[in-house]
């Protein structure tokens, strides 16, 4: 069956990365710690498309190109995913083989412009004992519990699913003790009521996937564009 792109596609495209697959570079090393930059691998990037959309569905080409100020090795990229392409242009660096690297770079710059890592670039910033003699950290860095979901939530930058009511309840229908269901109540005649943002004079509708993200990561139901002033306001 020939598939076609859908919010869900969009939604499993977007969706983080497990723990293990996500590597850092060290940067600006001072007093035993470093700044802890996030990225993929290109495999992870093909690993993702295979899975969601089918390796049949998708294809990426390039082009050489003149490098900006004459240095370095640059292509253009293009994926085509369902149908849909997206450009950017990926950079070889000094590495052993700079084509390879600037062709693995536009894919991955391509596939953020379908939401594949885009989270990645809404992380806060994270500092992490390093060691500069052996160039490594000394532990994995580790992102404060929900941050990764904040940043998901503000790269998707769509509507969000929120309800209004926060009240903690455990149990079945409630999540753990202390913390607030995800699901909104039933009223009284056995209807479900739309989530909405729970932010002071907003009150916009939104979709039950963001208010599961939202309540996961700002401890409430907010809209998206709440959710990037509430992100940006802790950052």
């Amino acid at each position: 069956m020939e598939r076609t792109w859908s919010k869900e596609i969009q939604e499993a495209l977007a969706a983080p990365f497990q723990p293990e697959e996500i590597d850092f570079l060290p940067r600006t090393p001072q007093n035993g710690r470093a700044l802890a930059l996030p990225y993929i691998g290109a495999r992870s990037v093909m690993q993702r498309l295979d899975a969601v959309v089918g390796p049949e569905n998708w294809s990426f080409d390039f082009d050489v190109i003149s490098p900006p100020a004459g240095t370095g090795t640059w292509v253009k990229g293009r994926l085509t995913v369902l149908g849909i392409t997206k450009c950017d242009a990926g950079e070889g660096g000094d590495e052993d083989e700079p084509l390879k690297s600037a062709v693995s770079d536009a894919l991955k710059r391509c596939a953020v412009h379908f939401g594949v890592g885009r989270y990645l670039y809404y992380l806060p910033k994270l500092w992490a004992p390093y060691d500069a003699t052996r160039r490594r950290f000394v532990e994995t860095p580790q992102w404060p519990a929900g941050a990764i979901e904040r940043a998901v939530a503000v790269s998707a930058g769509g509507p969000v699913a929120v309800a209004k009511s926060t009240a903690s309840e455990g149990g079945p229908e409630g999540g753990p003790e202390g913390t607030p269901s995800l699901a909104p109540r039933a009223s009284a005649t056995g209807t479900v009521p739309a989530p909405r943002c729970s932010a002071a004079g907003c009150g916009r509708s939104i979709t039950r996937a963001q208010h599961d993200v939202s309540v996961r990561g700002f401890g409430r139901p907010l809209c998206p564009a709440c959710q990037r002033q509430q992100a940006r306001a802790s950052a």
